[in-house]
């Protein structure tokens, strides 16, 4: 196999193989041990659905291309960067996958979670008005072993042996020049590369040219507080190498980062503002204390309730009020600051409560 592509589809074939073949290990042992003919025909469906193929190669390489744009909507759980992925757009970019159910692809990033590349989570969004979760999104965490699927960029040929087959040709071979550029917003182990090897008589026979952002300044140029703070708060490689590059860019000092940072956590804010905030020199906002009027009035109220409830549960005194009057008691109440959903509570809980404080209104006692 010293012919080989290296890669196909964005990833390299032997990293593949190898995910193969300890699929192929995990099965070969309980179907070989399996007599039943049914759930043999099971057992080799699933195992050809677990092997990693093309269709794989092109998904897997899309995720490393769009987790590498700061435009994604990030999730932190449990102190790793989770990015959404929307699945509709993957399909469409992609159609010659021929894959046009979302139930298929999301069959093959169960599978790509349990050989260890990514981990899922699924947000659900909050509807406070039924007070019921609705609506799933799929946000995913790229491992390290995702990564090492994207190693850097080899030839299988050595310079001797390059240089004798243009000896062959008649021909002079020189040692290329290379450069290696990492993408903004990449991973350490999955550098753009552009190589250029030249003859004499000037003919290219390879390029292979990315367009890609070079880092102006190494990360060795800021402090190691600086990287141990990082390390410490974001928890991310990738987020982290985008900050490196912004700070060393911008020749941001630590107390400026640690500010950031702080107030981004504080707020939740997410990485993007502390990207966005560094890059772009936000101030930081300073704290204020703001009073909410109306919710002072409430505990304000909810107090002074507390103080007569023992008067009023003692009341045996009847009350007894019309609709009309109960509407123009709570208007009476609202009006005040009184919250309405705090009072439709105290009905509930204590009706006797609720109508000697509705009465109470009516006299313009409160």
């Amino acid at each position: 196999m010293s012919n080989m592509k290296y890669k196909v589809g964005g990833v390299q074939q032997e990293k593949v193989l190898e995910l193969n073949k300890q699929i192929h290990e995990k099965f070969e042992v309980v179907i070989l041990k399996t007599i039943d003919e049914k759930e043999k025909k099971k057992l080799v469906a699933k195992y050809n659905e677990h092997l990693f193929d093309l269709k794989d190669a092109y998904i897997l390489t899309y995720l490393k291309d769009i987790f590498s744009s700061r435009k994604m909507i990030t999730k932190d759980v449990d102190g790793k960067v989770f990015k959404w992925v929307d699945y509709n757009r993957l399909l469409t970019y992609l159609p010659l996958l021929g894959i046009n159910n979302q139930k298929v692809l999301s069959r093959r990033f169960q599978k790509y979670e349990e050989y260890g590349l990514i981990t899922r989570h699924v947000h659900k969004k909050y509807n406070k008005a039924t007070m019921e979760f609705g609506g799933s999104y799929t946000f995913l965490h790229l491992q390290d072993s995702f990564y090492d699927l994207f190693e850097e960029y080899k030839l299988d040929e050595t310079d001797e042996e390059v240089a004798k087959l243009a000896k062959e040709m008649g021909l002079n071979f020189n040692l290329p020049e290379v450069t290696q550029k990492f993408p903004v917003g990449g991973h350490s182990k999955v550098p753009c590369i552009e190589v250029t090897e030249k003859f004499p008589h000037n003919t290219t026979i390879y390029s292979n040219n990315y367009t890609t952002t070079e880092k102006s300044k190494s990360s060795s140029s800021i402090s190691q507080e600086i990287k141990d703070l990082l390390e410490t708060e974001i928890q991310d490689k990738g987020t982290i190498e985008n900050l490196i590059d912004v700070i060393t860019t911008n020749n941001i000092d630590y107390e400026r980062v640690k500010s950031v940072i702080t107030y981004s956590k504080k707020s939740d804010k997410g990485f993007g503002y502390i990207y966005k905030s560094l890059k772009m020199n936000w101030p930081v906002p300073v704290e204020k204390v703001i009073k909410n009027k109306k919710i002072e009035k409430t505990m304000e109220y909810i107090q002074k309730q507390t103080e007569e409830k023992r008067e009023i549960s003692e009341n045996v005194t009847t009350i007894n009020l019309t609709e009309i009057e109960e509407n123009k008691a709570i208007e009476i109440l609202v009006n005040q600051g009184i919250n309405k959903n705090y009072l439709a509570n105290m009905k509930k809980k204590n009706n006797k409560i609720y109508l000697s404080t509705l009465n109470s209104a009516l006299r313009n006692t409160i």
